[in-house]
C-alpha cells in the first residue's frame, strides 16, 4: 500500500523520518465531503502510530483536497507529547506530497486544477507583518497555524474518528500521514516533476531550511569560510547550497565518520569529527583561511554546547545561525563583552526564512541542473516499516530490523568467543555470552534494535573493564599479562560497528579506553604493589554476619533486610530464585550488600557471582534435578521456568531451604544469636520501601538493650513488642528495592535501568528510548570529561 522515503544521513538531531508513499485512491463520484479514508493516527502521548480509518469533513473554500503520495517528518517529538499545544488523537507528518483531488472555490492559486501534482510545506496566516513583507516563515502565529493541528480560524479540524470523534489533522496545515488530508491553500506548491515527487517532499521543511539559511540568509562568498554542525539532512542541503554558491571554504563538523565522508563527496573543503578532537575551537581556527575562525557557521543540532562552540569558532565580525532546535527552556553561556569586541552576531532562522511559494521551485531547479543533489540523501521504507524507518533516522541509521540483528550478534559472539579462548579469559567470555543471550531474549520480547545495541556495548565496556580492573589487583607486578587479549578485538560489537558501513554508533558512545584507564595502575615494570588482600574484594567480609544455620521464618523479608541483617541467607537456592527471577543481573547481586554494609573497598560482582555459583550447581546433583546448571550463570537461571506460582511481588519467605552445606545442621549454638547483634556491620539501615517487619524488631531490640531477646527463638516477642506486622505493597518488592539501587549507586544508567524495566515488562520502548537519550547525552559530557583530564 506505501512505501516510506528517508533521509539517510539525518542524525539524532533530526528525530523524523521521511516519506510515506502512498498509491492513488479515486474518489467515489468526486465526492469531497464525508471522505473515507486512512492515517496514521497517534490515539495519546507515546502511543505507536496506527494505521486506521477516518473521516475528512467537506472542503472549505480555502482548502485542498490532497490524495498523499508521500510524507515526511514523522513528528516523534509530537508522538511521545513533549509539546504542550498538541492534543489528541492526532494525524501528524508534514513534508508531502501528492495529486490534488479537489480545490475549494475561494483558493487564490487559479492556475492550480485537479490532478495537478503538488508539494506541501507549512501554514501561514498570511496578514501579519512578515508574511506581507515576503518573511511567511516568521508568521506572528507559526506555532498556533502549524503545530495545533487544528484551523486557526474556528481551531476546528477537518477529520473524525467512526466513532465521531474528532482527529486533529491539520499539522502544519496539512496533516501528510493519510492517504487523504484536507490541506490550506497556503501550503500548496506545485510540482513539474510528479515522477520526482518522493525525492521533492522534504524540500517542504528540512532541505529547504539548510539551504535557505545559506542562500536567503548568511549569503556567504568566495572569500568566506563557513561551518556547518551536524551533518543530518539540513546541515548537507545548507553544504550543498554553499558549495552551489562557491564559498571558499566549507568546514563540516559531525562525530560520525560516514556523515563526514558524504559531506567530503558534496562538497566540503575540511572534515573535522569533533569527537576526536580536545579542543574543537581551536581545531576549527586552525583549518579556518584565515586563523582567526570562521566568518559564517550554521549549528543544525540543536545541542548548547555545540552552540556555544559556533559562536566562539567565529571570527571577528562573524555571523552564527541557529537552525537545530534545542530543548524547551534551555540557556545558553555566551561572553558579553567578547561579543563587543568581536562585533559578532548571532541570529535564529526558521525555514531558511525561505517563502515556499517561490523558493521551492528555486531548489528544484537547482537539482534539475545537477547543483542540490539532495536524491542522495533520501532512502524509501513500505509503510509497514514505518518504526524501522523512524529507528534508522533516529540513530543516524542504525540496525533497520531483529532479522538485520542477529547475525550480527552471531558474528560478534565468535569474535569473543575466539579472542578470549584461554581459561584466563573464561569469566569475560562468559559475561559476554550471557550478554549475548540477553540481546536475544529482547529482540524475541519486541525490544528495539538499537536500545539492545546501546545495552550491549554499555555492557562490553564494564564486562572487560571490571576484568583488567580485577587482574591489576590480584596479581600485581605482572603487566599487561593478565589484561583482556587485544582490546579492539575484544569490543566484537563496537568492532563490527565501525567496519559494517551501514552501522552507525549512536552519538556520543565513548571511545575504548580501557588500556588507559588500566595503565593508570602501573609502574614501568607492571601494576603497583596493593597492600590489600584477595579477600577484602570477597565475600569473607561479610565474616560478621549471623550462621546460615538458622531456619528461614513464615514472614516477610525484603531483599534488602536479607542483605543487611542475614547476610549468608542469600545463598539460598530460594532466594537466588527470588531474586534473579525477579531480575537482578551478576553485576547487581553485589550492591545490597555494598550499600547496607558500607564496605570499603566494596565487593566485586564477580564475588558475589560466584558465591551463587557454588550454590547453585550443587543443584546438578540428581536428587535437585537441575542436571543442565553444571554451568550455571545468572542469565541462565533467569530463563529457566519460574517455579508454580512464583509471585515477583511476594517476599514472603515461608518455608526458603538453608544454604547447601547448613541445610542439615542443628540450630544449636546459633539460635542463641542476640537479636541485636543483627545489626552489626550495618553502615545503612534499610528505611522505606526496603524496610518491614525485620528491620523494625532489630531497631526495636537496639534501642532496648535491656531486653534479652534472641534470634530466632524469640522473632515473635519481638514482633509483637515492635508493632505487629506490616501489610507489604508493591515498594516492597524486589524488582522495586532493585531500581533504587541502581539509581542511588549510579553505577548503572537510566537507559540500563530503562532496558531493564523494559525487558521486564516494567515500562514501554518509547520510556525506554527516552531514558536512553538521556543517558547518551549525559554519557557523552562524562567521556569528553575523562577525556579532558587524561590530556
Amino acid at each position: 500500500m506505501a512505501s516510506v522515503s528517508a533521509n539517510r544521513s539525518n542524525g539524532l538531531q533530526d528525530a523524523k523520518a521521511r516519506v510515506l508513499h502512498v498509491e492513488n485512491v479515486a474518489l467515489d463520484n468526486q465526492k469531497l465531503r464525508d471522505i473515507e479514508t486512512v492515517a496514521l493516527v497517534v490515539t495519546e502521548p507515546k502511543a505507536d502510530f496506527k494505521l486506521q480509518p477516518i473521516i475528512l469533513d467537506e472542503i472549505r473554500d480555502d482548502e485542498v483536497l490532497v490524495e498523499m503520495k508521500y510524507s515526511g517528518h514523522t513528528d516523534i517529538v509530537l508522538q511521545q507529547g513533549l509539546l504542550p499545544m498538541v492534543e489528541f488523537p492526532a494525524v501528524f507528518g508534514h513534508e508531502g506530497a501528492g495529486f490534488v483531488r479537489g480545490i475549494g472555490s475561494k483558493v487564490g492559486n487559479k492556475s492550480l486544477s485537479v490532478g495537478d501534482a503538488v508539494l506541501l510545506s507549512f501554514n501561514t496566516c498570511g496578514t501579519c507583518r512578515p508574511c506581507s513583507n515576503g518573511h511567511p516563515a516568521f508568521c506572528h502565529t507559526h506555532a498556533a497555524v502549524n503545530h495545533n493541528a487544528v484551523r486557526l480560524t474556528d481551531r476546528s479540524t477537518p477529520a473524525r474518528a467512526k466513532d465521531g470523534q474528532s482527529v486533529r489533522s491539520q499539522y502544519f496545515g496539512h496533516s501528510s500521514f493519510a492517504k487523504m488530508s484536507v490541506v490550506n491553500e497556503k501550503c500548496v506548491v506545485k510540482c513539474d516533476y510528479p515522477d520526482q515527487m518522493g525525492i521533492y517532499a522534504p524540500i517542504g521543511c528540512g532541505f529547504q531550511t539548510g539551504a535557505g539559511t545559506v542562500l536567503n540568509v548568511l549569503r556567504p562568498g568566495h572569500d568566506d569560510s563557513l561551518v556547518v554542525f551536524g551533518l543530518g539532512s539540513v546541515g548537507l542541503t545548507a553544504l550543498m547550497a554553499a558549495k552551489h554558491m562557491g564559498v571558499g571554504q566549507i568546514i563540516a563538523v559531525d562525530i560520525v565518520r560516514e556523515k563526514l565522508q558524504m559531506a567530503t563527496e558534496l562538497g566540503a573543503t575540511d572534515a573535522i569529527n569533533s569527537e576526536e578532537q580536545s579542543n574543537i575551537v581551536e581545531s576549527i581556527k586552525k583549518v579556518s583561511k584565515s586563523g582567526a575562525g570562521a566568518t559564517f557557521a550554521i549549528d543544525c543540532t540543536g545541542v548548547l554546547r555545540v552552540i556555544e562552540d559556533m559562536v566562539a569558532c567565529l571570527a571577528p565580525q562573524g555571523t552564527a545561525a541557529v537552525v537545530g532546535v534545542p530543548p524547551p527552556d534551555a540557556k545558553i553561556s555566551i561572553d558579553p563583552l567578547m561579543f563587543l569586541l568581536d562585533n559578532k552576531k548571532l541570529i535564529g532562522v526558521i525555514e531558511g526564512d525561505s517563502n515556499p511559494q517561490i523558493f521551492i521551485p528555486q531548489l528544484i531547479e537547482l537539482h534539475q541542473k545537477g547543483a542540490f543533489p539532495i536524491e542522495k540523501l533520501c532512502r524509501t521504507y513500505p509503510v509497514e516499516r514505518l518504526e524501522d524507518a523512524i529507528h534508522d533516522l533516529h540513530t543516524g541509521k542504525l540496525l533497520r530490523s531483529p532479522e538485520d540483528f542477529l547475525p550480527f550478534l552471531a558474528f560478534a559472539r565468535e569474535a569473543a568467543d575466539d579472542s578470549c579462548s584461554k581459561p584466563q579469559f573464561a569469566y569475560v567470555r562468559r559475561r559476554l555470552s550471557e550478554m549475548y543471550d540477553n540481546c536475544v531474549e529482547w529482540l524475541e520480547h519486541g525490544m528495539e534494535p538499537n536500545i539492545i545495541l546501546l545495552e550491549a556495548l554499555q555492557d562490553e565496556r564494564t564486562v572487560l573493564y571490571s576484568h583488567n580492573r580485577t587482574q591489576a589487583k590480584l596479581h600485581p607486578g605482572r603487566g599487561n599479562a593478565m589484561d583482556t587479549p587485544n582490546q579492539l578485538a575484544n569490543f566484537p560489537l563496537r568492532f563490527i560497528s565501525l567496519l559494517d558501513g551501514d552501522v552507525i554508533l549512536p552519538t556520543g558512545f565513548p571511545a575504548p579506553v580501557y588500556a588507559k584507564e588500566v595503565s593508570k595502575l602501573s609502574k614501568a615494570g607492571g601494576y603497583d604493589e596493593l597492600t590489600d588482600t584477595n579477600r577484602q574484594y570477597s565475600t569473607g567480609k561479610l565474616s560478621d554476619a549471623p550462621s546460615p544455620t538458622h531456619d528461614f521464618l513464615d514472614s516477610n523479608f525484603t531483599l534488602v533486610e536479607i542483605a543487611a541483617f542475614l547476610k549468608h541467607f542469600t545463598k539460598s537456592w530460594d532466594v537466588a530464585d527470588r531474586i534473579i527471577w525477579n531480575g537482578a543481573t551478576s553485576e547487581d547481586l553485589p550492591l545490597p550488600f555494598n550499600k547496607h554494609r558500607g564496605l570499603d573497598p566494596q565487593i566485586h560482582p564477580n564475588s558475589v557471582y560466584m558465591m551463587f555459583r557454588g550454590q547453585m550447581r550443587k543443584r546438578t546433583d540428581p536428587e535437585y534435578g537441575y542436571e543442565e546448571w553444571e554451568t550455571w550463570t545468572v542469565n541462565p537461571q533467569a530463563k529457566v521456568n519460574k517455579s508454580a506460582g512464583f509471585d515477583a511481588h511476594s517476599i514472603n519467605i515461608t518455608g526458603f531451604r538453608r544454604p547447601v552445606g547448613f541445610k542439615d545442621k542443628p540450630d544449636e549454638p546459633a539460635a542463641r544469636t542476640p537479636f541485636k547483634d543483627l545489626a552489626n556491620g550495618v553502615a545503612v539501615w534499610p528505611e522505606d520501601g526496603d524496610a518491614l517487619d525485620l528491620t523494625r524488631c532489630v531497631r526495636w531490640c537496639v534501642d532496648h538493650p535491656e531486653e534479652e531477646f534472641h534470634y530466632l527463638t524469640d522473632y515473635q516477642a519481638v514482633f509483637e513488642r515492635a508493632g505487629g506486622p506490616l501489610n507489604p505493597d508493591a515498594c516492597h518488592s524486589d524488582g522495586s528495592a532493585l531500581t533504587r539501587l541502581l539509581s542511588d549507586t549510579g553505577r548503572s544508567s537510566q537507559r540500563r535501568r530503562a532496558a531493564k524495566d523494559y525487558r521486564y515488562g516494567k515500562v514501554d520502548s518509547d520510556e525506554a528510548s527516552d531514558a536512553t537519550e538521556l543517558a547518551k547525552r549525559k554519557r557523552a559530557t562524562s567521556s569528553r570529561t575523562q577525556r579532558a583530564k587524561r590530556r
